[in-house]
């Protein structure tokens, strides 16, 4: 079992016990901006300084998950972290790198970069998420929610996200057009108008759906709306608990809209905009019925490639369908389960 949490939600158990162990430099790695339209993935890792038992460590109780604390309070601990800890690491990949492969690879290449680059080096890394960070020459176990569970993790989200808000908001004095400086880069109903009347700039991810090559025409009024009801859709799963992973995840047999987690299984969320019957709720003729059979097997297929990437191919997972209508967003589990080629 994975780092089970604790019952009193103790965010120094993880490192309580890899001390215990004889570890010493403990390290904690976080991402930030996986969903943005524009900017950089913006990875960090930091080496708190802890020595045991730690029973009672409260210069570090105001750590937290990154985004539920407040900008200021972001600010604050982002200081006191650097004032505090052992090492702190910071790396990006660019726009134009994630259009060359994807947003998850982007991440990880990030986040391992940013553990190179510490010094003095750590003896284990906790990695927020489902993955393990590829080609990382530490020992290392990927934590579900870990920016919630670790001190560590939660230090580096907190770097993480300062560093790429204070980012975007320099980009904004480059490009006025888009207000980097309020939506970091986010698919904002501004910023989609932006991008329609302006074209994107090179700080666009021009693999993501909203954004268009420039000097392109106006975004066509459909591309707009998917990718507001995918930001929608976002928001939504990520109420109910799900995390995102990957966004228009793109292969050989189509692109996946969302990919998340919840719980232990892998996600794959369609998003459609679709006129309901009138019978109510979810009547729009079963679960899977806003899919055809063929686009059903195609992104299974697809499905099945993104889990063999990711080693997971015994992992359970499944289709969820977002149904959005008018301004109203509807989950439905289960539409449907990822099927073999030998299930077809």
């Amino acid at each position: 079992m994975l780092f089970p949490l604790p019952a009193d939600d103790d965010r120094l158990w993880l490192e309580r016990d890899l001390l215990s162990r004889g570890l010493h430099h403990i390290c904690g790695v976080d991402e930030a901006g996986r969903g943005p339209l524009a900017g950089p993935v913006v990875a960090a890792a930091v080496i708190l300084p802890l020595a045991p038992p730690l029973d009672k460590a409260p210069e570090w109780e105001g750590l937290d998950d990154s985004k539920r604390l407040s900008a200021q309070e972001r600010e604050v601990q982002e200081a006191l972290i650097r004032e505090r800890a052992l090492a702190v690491g910071v790396a990006q990949i660019e726009a134009a790198q994630i259009d060359a492969t994807d947003i998850l690879t982007a991440s990880l290449q990030a986040m391992r970069q940013a553990v190179e680059g510490l010094s003095p080096a750590p003896d284990f890394v906790l990695v927020d998420g489902q993955f393990r960070i590829p080609g990382l020459a530490v020992r290392q176990r990927a934590v579900p929610q870990g920016d919630a569970r670790s001190a560590s993790v939660a230090a580096a989200s907190i770097i993480a996200k300062v560093h790429r808000d204070r980012l975007m908001a320099a980009h904004h004095h480059r490009y006025p057009h888009y207000a980097f400086h309020t939506n970091k880069g986010y698919a904002t109903r501004e910023h989609l108008e932006a991008i329609r009347r302006h074209g994107c700039c090179p700080l666009h991810r021009r693999s993501f759906r909203g954004v268009l090559d420039p000097p392109g025409p106006a975004l066509p009024p459909a591309l707009a709306a998917g990718a507001r009801g995918e930001e929608l859709a976002c928001r939504l799963l990520e109420r109910r608990g799900y995390r995102i992973v990957a966004r228009n995840w793109r292969c050989p047999w189509g692109e996946i809209d969302i990919v998340a987690r919840e719980g232990g299984a892998f996600v794959f969320v369609e998003v459609k905009a679709r006129r309901r019957a009138a019978s109510g709720p979810g009547s729009f003729g079963g679960p899977a019925a806003a899919l055809t059979q063929a686009k059903q097997d195609r992104l299974c297929r697809a499905a099945l490639l993104f889990l063999q990437e990711a080693g997971a191919l015994d992992a359970p997972a499944r289709f969820d369908v977002v149904l959005l209508s008018g301004g109203e967003v509807e989950l439905v589990r289960h539409a449907f389960e990822v099927r073999g080629a030998g299930d077809e």
